[in-house]
């Protein structure tokens, strides 16, 4: 694999992991989890 095509791959999975993450943020800004136990 050439070094261009290194980094068109790591470039594709760092911005695609970043862009989701960031989309997330916002979405759940605010939102409290629940977190309360369930066990019996």
């Amino acid at each position: 694999m050439k070094s261009v095509q290194w980094d068109t791959v790591v470039n594709v999975n760092l911005k695609g992991a970043f862009l989701w993450s960031r989309a997330a943020v916002r979405e759940f800004r605010g939102v409290r989890p629940d977190v309360s136990s369930t066990a019996e």
